[in-house]
C-alpha cells in the first residue's frame, strides 16, 4: 500500500478506535439489565409491558386487555376497567 494511503487512514482509524473504547468503557459502567427482569410492588414486569389490574388481581398488558375487553387503549381506560386507584401527580387540582 502506498505511504500516502496509510497516512490518510491513520486518523480515521484512530478516531474509530477511540470511539469504540469510549463506548465500551461507558457500557461497562452501566449494569446490563435484561428486559423483563424488573418487578414492581405487585410483582409485575413494567419493562415487559405488564401493569397491575386490581379487578383481575393479576399483571396484564394494557393493550392486550383493551383488545380482549373492547375498551380504548389508554392509561385512563385501563385504570378505569381495572378499578386501579387514582395515581397522584403531586400537582394541585385545577
Amino acid at each position: 500500500m502506498p505511504l500516502i494511503h496509510v497516512q490518510l487512514l491513520r486518523k480515521p482509524l484512530a478516531c474509530m478506535a477511540a470511539m469504540f473504547a469510549a463506548g465500551w468503557i461507558a457500557g461497562c459502567a452501566q449494569p446490563w439489565t435484561p428486559v423483563g427482569s424488573d418487578r414492581d410492588a405487585n410483582g409485575c414486569r413494567p419493562s415487559a409491558g405488564y401493569a397491575w389490574c386490581t379487578q383481575l388481581q393479576s399483571c396484564q398488558r394494557p393493550w392486550e386487555l383493551a383488545r380482549e375487553q373492547n375498551f380504548v387503549n389508554t392509561a385512563a381506560a385501563f385504570d378505569a376497567y381495572c378499578k386501579n386507584p387514582v395515581k397522584s401527580t403531586g400537582k394541585p387540582p385545577g
